[in-house]
């Protein structure tokens, strides 16, 4: 290989810089085009690359590298264990889960047991339920990590190629009840509890699933997120809403989220006293502030916990402008028309470039996104609210106004 200097013909250093400089423009050229360009490329992330890393026991096992594990033919026996015919011993796999802990796939695969199938059951496999996806929840009660959820079993129904309406939910954990968990029945097929099953029957094929933490809607480096607008697709024909296409620049429709004190689950009780962080101070003054700054406009004040998931679902399918604290709410970004523009509000005891969980959704949907950070300790009050000056949002709505339709 010839050195720069060769290339020169050691004749001068004015060629030797016109090479370098050649060298320097090329980098340049090469890092523009590709963040210009990563965005419309076909989605290319480890989602579209995972194949079965494993098979064991007469291919009744099949591991999906670090992330799910398909069961066919096998059992529910009892908590966390399961069971596959198996002719052989059953293999060993290691799973990494985040921060040093063992993941829940790795005490699942350590409980399973083999049968050996009788002819009655070997029949009885041929009528058993299709495709039963066991979930332990993480945050059972929080509409962002719910969301990962749901999103993990559209994901992996797209990679087994299976109807997600049509599959069945099991849950592993014992998480009491909330609201959520009747949007889990929507989407899917037969929901239920791990306490509530037929021991003896016989499973087409069970998934362990992808737990929650590690889902590809909560990796916000990813540059984008595969099935996003089919799964936004699926869970607004599931409640049977259709989104709007275009915005009427004579009456906006702007959704403020409104945070209030409530009790959520058990944990709240004793970890915060029911008090909820990242609350508005000035609820009032802020829609006035809206209204002042988009006159031809229709103002909706949503108190999220108190709707159901249809009426949540309806609002933000007709919203052109989301405006909210940052919080499990703003996870409806996913599912505000294509035009729509989300501004997030931000206390100044939580940092906007750690909490990116919605300004990255709004990167994967190519929506507008517009931030504010409050860093004035004095708007900060023991409540946990925060006093947003009327003049940044008139400021910031008059900005949005105008990019919508300008």
């Amino acid at each position: 290989m010839r050195s720069r200097s060769s290339i020169c013909g050691g004749r001068s250093t004015r060629c030797q810089a016109s090479v370098a400089c050649f060298i320097i423009i090329a980098v340049v050229l090469a890092t523009f085009l590709y963040f210009r360009f990563r965005h419309h490329a076909p989605p290319l992330s480890v989602i579209h690359k995972r194949r079965v890393s494993m098979r064991g026991c007469d291919g009744n096992i099949e591991v999906y590298a670090q992330d799910f594990v398909v069961l066919h033919n096998a059992k529910h026996v009892h908590g966390d264990h399961f069971a596959v015919p198996c002719s052989g011993p059953l293999p060993w796999y290691r799973f990494i889960y985040q921060w040093g802990r063992p993941s829940p796939l790795q005490t699942w695969i350590q409980h399973l047991h083999a049968y050996q199938p009788s002819i009655a059951e070997s029949n009885q496999a041929k009528h058993a339920t299709d495709s039963v996806y066991v979930i332990q929840r993480i945050e059972a009660h929080n509409l962002y990590h719910t969301l990962c959820e749901w999103m993990n079993v559209f994901i992996v129904s797209q990679i087994l190629k299976l109807n997600t309406s049509n599959v069945d939910i099991m849950f592993i954990d014992d998480r009491p009840y909330n609201s959520l968990e009747s949007v889990w029945r929507t989407l899917f097929g037969n929901v239920y509890s791990h306490n509530a099953t037929d021991k003896g029957i016989v499973h087409r094929r069970i998934v362990w699933n992808m737990i929650g933490y590690i889902s590809p809607a909560n990796n916000h480096d990813l540059p984008e997120l595969p099935y996003i607008e089919e799964f936004q697709t699926f869970v607004l024909d599931a409640y049977g809403i259709k989104k709007r296409y275009h915005i009427d620049c004579k009456n906006v429709q702007v959704s403020i989220i409104y945070r209030r004190d409530y009790i959520t689950h058990p944990e709240r009780i004793t970890k915060m006293k029911g008090l909820v962080q990242r609350k508005f101070r000035n609820e009032l003054e802020i829609f006035s502030s809206v209204k002042v700054a988009i006159p031809l406009s229709t103002v909706t004040t949503l108190v999220l916990e108190e709707m159901s998931m249809r009426e949540q679902l309806s609002v933000m399918a007709n919203t052109d402008i989301l405006i909210g604290m940052h919080g499990a709410g703003l996870t409806h970004v996913l599912f505000v028309p294509d035009h729509a523009v989300l501004f997030e509000l931000f206390p100044n005891y939580h940092s906007q470039e750690i909490y990116k969980h919605f300004r990255t959704f709004s990167k994967w949907r190519f929506l507008k996104y517009i931030m504010w950070q409050n860093d004035n300790d004095a708007l900060e009050f023991d409540d946990l609210s925060t006093y947003v000056p009327p003049e940044v949002i008139i400021e910031k709505c008059r900005y949005i106004r105008r990019y919508l339709c300008s």
